[in-house]
């Protein structure tokens, strides 16, 4: 879902990690740019450290949180533009911060790609590149989580309330991986249906985010007792450790102005997922443990709209 104020979005977490028969993973197709110093009071707006203790009590109980690393590039929406406001639209801003909340530690960052495939039945990928509005860089505020060790270069050069220091921990690196979000410029990405019955074209790292959670839900699905828990804990293990067959490493393309390069980068994090692979890495097996019928499928009476604007 999006929200429109940080109340209503910190609401949500609250609700979330604390439904004791909720999901183990959800998807946050919002944010807003990280803390970037208490000088001016730039969105120090009391979001960001209560929003971050309530995701790490998420993943304490085992959930995964996948959010979209937004359609900006490497900047940040500071302020809101006519038309493209603060966080929807594809448009690169001034200050090359992250958005919240992929830049927490304890959320998945899901950036973008621009995937082609080559006409055949089956089809495969014909080309995967980094889409140039995807979000990712390095924080200026948010801690790495200890899984990134070896990966985050640089360090925060504020507190997580805004203030400036001098010996910041090193700082989060975003994202930590990426699939398909298309290109609004090209037609590239998805045809929505919405009950009226019009298809319109969805892309932007809006469709990112919900397809990883799609994919951590199939390969969940295969592991036995309570799952497998915070979902960057398992993806840092593999990519460091599988030889690369885990993701599909994606080597061109950038989001302004960071390439994608061999290995971990700030475009594309570690790539895009090589599903059955990383199911049987992390479970074992290309099938469910329990096999589960599907929810009859029921239609509203009254008709609504999907919008298909690439929103962060």
């Amino acid at each position: 879902s999006r929200h429109n104020n940080d109340t209503e979005a910190l609401a949500s977490f609250v609700g979330w990690v604390n439904d004791k028969k909720g999901p183990l993973q959800g998807s946050a197709s919002f944010g807003e740019c990280e803390n970037v110093g208490n000088a001016n009071a730039i969105l120090t707006d009391g979001l960001e450290v209560p929003g971050d203790k309530v995701l790490e009590q998420g993943v304490i109980e085992g959930r995964t949180l996948f959010s979209s690393t937004g359609d900006t590039g490497s900047s940040c929406p500071i302020i809101g533009l006519p038309v493209i406001g603060a966080g929807n639209g594809v448009a690169t801003q001034l200050y090359p911060g992250l958005n919240w909340p992929s830049a927490s530690p304890w959320a998945v960052a899901v950036g973008g790609t621009d995937l082609q495939g080559d006409g055949n039945t089956p089809e495969h990928r014909f080309t995967e590149t980094a889409w140039e509005f995807t979000g990712g860089g390095n924080s200026t505020s948010e801690p790495a989580g200890n899984y990134q060790q070896g990966v985050a270069s640089t360090n925060c050069t504020f507190d997580a309330n805004g203030n400036p220091t001098a010996t910041g921990p090193l700082c989060r690196s975003t994202p930590d991986v990426a699939t398909i979000s298309g290109d609004v410029a090209t037609g590239n990405g998805l045809l929505i249906n919405s009950d009226n019955g019009a298809d319109s074209q969805g892309a932007g790292t809006s469709l990112s985010s919900p397809v990883w959670l799609g994919v951590w839900t199939r390969i969940q699905a295969a592991a036995s007792g309570k799952g497998l828990g915070f979902a960057n804990y398992k993806i840092y293990n593999l990519a460091k450790s599988s030889g690369g067959r885990d993701f599909y490493d994606v080597t061109v393309g950038d989001n302004l102005p960071y390439p994608a390069k061999p290995g971990y980068d700030n475009t594309t994090g570690w790539g895009t997922p090589e599903i059955s692979q990383i199911m049987q890495d992390l479970t074992g097996r290309l099938t469910p443990t329990h096999n589960t019928a599907p929810a009859a499928i029921v239609t509203s009476p009254e008709s609504s709209t999907v919008s298909s604007a690439p929103v962060s």
